[in-house]
């Protein structure tokens, strides 16, 4: 009588992505290696997600994890033998990223605009589930390395007039991700004047040359858009012994026409007037001759 179970050796551990187009895998299960001295034997395999009368086979719409698949090995006498492995099921296949051909990305009143990733976004897709958009600003003039890939972008109005190519990268929840380009056109006005500082007030003296008034300084001046025009204009009002004042006017004016002034005063002084003290008198002089 045959009371010796069949010898059943099943397959390593089998590993299977889903779908392009659904978050599940069609899975053609491995037969386990079954042998038997006595008699002939059946085999069916039996997981979580379905039973296959057979050694092995097909089953269909597994979702993504991770399942126990055990084979039950019976010969014509009725021994028995069973052994396990796993399958698992993995999302490999990256997103489908899809971005608008062109965008147009409008400055508030700063001169400024923070745009979140998923604007950028037209209509991605992935076969299980997207999860999340990042963004970043590939080099131009006005930021030369780049951005790193965030959840915003920022512009400004340096980037008025240019042509700013952004990148999307649009993430699938078990973090298979993809990248498509954005070309952006920056629009709007500059509502922020710029600053000025003028350099100090000065004190002189009455017989320092003033004919070239930059020895005195310039001054130091800011916009938020970079791009303004330094004015000046200076008014004298000296009196006649050469003391008096110089007022430097400057004037700073950006691109959208607002403007920021200010004045260094410099003061000409006489710290050694002149007194009867200066004068050398002829000396005293006496006589007594009336011709």
């Amino acid at each position: 009588m045959d009371t010796t179970p069949p010898e059943l050796v099943c397959p390593a551990p089998i590993v299977k992505s889903t779908l392009t187009t659904t978050c599940t895998a069609n899975v053609q299960l491995p037969p386990a290696t079954v042998t038997d001295d006595c008699s002939g034997f059946s085999v069916q395999t039996q997981t979580d997600v379905g039973v296959v009368n057979d050694n092995g086979g097909w089953i269909y719409n597994v979702p993504v994890g991770t399942y126990v698949v055990t084979y039950n090995a019976t010969d014509e006498c009725g021994n028995f033998a069973t052994c396990t492995t796993t399958l698992t099921v993995v999302d490999d296949v990256e997103p489908v990223a899809v971005c608008d051909d062109f965008t147009v990305v409008s400055l508030t009143g700063d001169g400024t605009a923070q745009v979140s990733a998923e604007t950028f976004d037209d209509g991605s897709l992935d076969n299980c589930q997207l999860d999340h958009f990042e963004v970043r600003r590939l080099p131009d003039n006005c930021i030369p390395s780049g951005t790193p890939f965030d959840e915003v972008v920022n512009f400004s109005c340096c980037d008025i007039g240019e042509m700013v190519v952004v990148v999307l990268r649009v993430y699938d929840s078990y973090g298979n991700y993809n990248d498509c380009m954005v070309s952006v056109e920056v629009q709007g006005q500059d509502n922020i004047a710029p600053t000025i500082t003028c350099p100090p007030d000065k004190e002189i003296e009455c017989g320092t040359d003033v004919s070239d008034l930059s020895q005195f300084g310039y001054p130091t001046y800011s916009d938020n858009c970079l791009a303004v025009e330094l004015t000046s204009d200076s008014v004298y009002n000296i009196n006649s012994c050469n003391v008096g004042a110089i007022y430097r006017f400057f004037t700073v004016t950006d691109e959208g026409g607002h403007t920021a002034q200010c004045t260094q005063t410099i003061t000409i002084v006489n710290s050694d007037p002149f007194t009867l003290a200066d004068i050398q008198w002829p000396a005293d002089y006496t006589t007594t001759d009336c011709d």
